[in-house]
């Protein structure tokens, strides 16, 4: 037990490297804290900058290729009988299956669909304000006539 491992043992600190990447990182932290996808994708850049080797590019598979088609051949919500076809060709010729084709077209559609519902939800949240606002000046209105009738 009197001996200690080399390895383990402390260097004489952090690398001027290594302090700027964290002085980075609490940085993009800071900035992004209230939207927690962008910091995601902000600090998993500034590892792929600093650190290409932990963390190497990988190569997209076929599947997610298909499902960037799908989405860029679809008109808000709506995927055409054409646009499926096709999709459905070009998914035979890369080497998806039919099944699997339709699942990753579903999973893109539902995605779709959920932003959409999102932005209705925020457009309905918005626009229940105003109306909010006129009640309440119509209650103080009528609060101030009963006083005054009284």
């Amino acid at each position: 037990m009197d001996e200690v491992d080399e390895t383990l043992s402390i260097s004489e600190g952090p690398t001027a490297s290594t302090l700027a990447y964290l002085r980075h990182a609490r940085r993009l932290r800071a900035r992004w804290a209230g939207r927690l996808g962008r910091m995601h994708v902000e600090l998993r850049q500034l590892n792929q900058d600093f650190s290409p080797e932990i963390m190497p590019e990988r190569e997209r598979t076929q599947e997610e290729i298909f499902c960037d088609d799908v989405a860029a051949a679809m008109e808000g919500t709506v995927l055409r009988y054409s646009e499926r076809s096709r999709l459905l060709k070009e998914a035979r010729r890369v080497g998806i299956e039919r099944f699997e084709a339709n699942l990753l077209i579903a999973k893109v559609q539902h995605g779709v669909a959920g932003k959409w519902e999102g932005i209705r939800r925020a457009e309905r949240r918005r626009a229940i304000w105003p109306v909010v606002v006129f009640l309440v000046v119509q209650g103080v209105i009528a609060g101030v006539l009963m006083g005054l009738w009284l």
